[in-house]
């Protein structure tokens, strides 16, 4: 089984290697190139290194897709040692798919004329929806190397040298562009806010030793962290079959690509407020001894690591929640978050269903 990392871009879903992602970012303010070809929008800056960002639909001869303040960066290691981001509506989930769910992309005959596009080279389903599965090391290659790779002239591995495009090509250098022109002051302040959390941005790479990885989550309006060892994977939020006769914690069962999971409602028992203009719109799976579930939440901001020592205390004031709910605090964009003690709260003897209904 290899793990994919599904996303979503418009109507289209994609999937990633996900051994081959970095780290996912809010839309941040991008800086564009001069002398960049039109499919990248400029780059950011992260932790110091500069990032080229492709926009996919340019990438793939479609028109380019005004941006959103709700999009997001997902930012990949390519071949040799470079590093690009990918402008995306959406993080849907971590797939395991095995090689039999796996298919060549459909071939055309005219594969080697105007627009050859390997990109994506295999198909995957997903919710009766086809997932496109893309060539990371592929993006920023030349025309002519692509047309060489559609046509079988050149393999992969020929590729190592390869520039990312012709820098003696007049048609690769647009002109002078301004990223979100239309965005409103509030929007750019936003943008520009992002950009300065990247700069000094935690290292993500999941590579990292002696470091704790820990899943950032916003909760009825509330951001809070979650040990990332405890989660399974994460999904968009989809129908709940309701139970007949179960505690008010319990919202029902859904079906997760085959598995039957029940859904627990973590406001009640943390005790915070429903909020009725926040929506959930993902579900986190965990997997808590023998036992996973499901749970409602608004979304996934980020993943971070942190040593030992930069967890801190539960803080003496914790709100509504409970100290014995809580693990500690850790440093999050200039701010501390409450670190939540999912073990020790949804293994409680009070949240166990054991009625029979008769």
């Amino acid at each position: 089984m290899i793990p994919y990392l599904i996303f979503q871009l418009l109507d289209k879903q994609y999937g990633v290697e996900a051994h081959c992602v970095l780290e996912i970012a809010r839309l941040p303010e991008i800086t564009p190139l001069e002398e960049a070809p039109p499919f990248i929008l400029g780059a950011l800056n992260l932790r110091g290194s500069v990032v080229p960002v492709v926009d996919l639909n340019l990438r793939m001869g479609r028109q380019s897709a005004p941006p959103r303040l709700s999009d997001a960066v997902l930012v990949m290691q390519v071949e040799p040692d470079g590093v690009v981001g990918l402008i995306i509506s959406d993080v849907l989930e971590v797939l395991e798919l095995d090689e039999s769910q796996i298919e060549p992309a459909p071939a055309y005959q005219e594969q080697d004329s105007e627009r050859p596009q390997p990109f994506v080279t295999r198909v995957a389903q997903r919710d009766e929806q086809m997932v496109m599965l893309l060539e990371p090391n592929r993006l920023l290659l030349s025309y002519e190397a692509l047309q060489q790779l559609a046509m079988g002239e050149i393999t992969p591995e020929d590729l190592g040298a390869e520039p990312p495009f012709d820098a003696d090509d007049p048609a690769c250098y647009p002109e002078r562009r301004i990223f979100f022109a239309d965005a409103t002051p509030d929007e750019r302040d936003t943008l520009q806010t992002r950009a300065r959390h990247l700069i000094s941005r935690p290292e993500t790479n999941l590579s990292q030793m002696g470091k704790h990885a820990f899943a950032v989550i916003s909760l009825a309006g509330e951001m809070l962290a979650v040990k990332m060892n405890i989660i399974r994977s994460f999904a968009k939020q989809r129908a709940i079959t309701p139970i007949p006769c179960t505690p008010v914690h319990i919202l029902g069962d859904i079906n997760l690509f085959g598995e039957i999971l029940t859904m627990v409602d973590l406001l009640p028992i943390l005790g915070l407020p429903s909020k009725p203009d926040i929506k959930p719109e993902k579900i986190m799976v965990l997997d808590l001894a023998a036992l996973t579930i499901g749970t409602l939440i608004d979304d996934i901001n980020d993943v971070i690591h942190l040593d030992e020592q930069e967890i801190l205390p539960p803080p003496t004031a914790v709100g509504t929640l409970k100290r014995d709910q809580i693990l500690g605090a850790l440093p999050y964009q200039e701010r501390m978050i409450t670190l939540l003690d999912l073990e020790k709260v949804l293994s409680q003897e009070a949240l166990v269903v054991n009625e029979t209904v008769t």
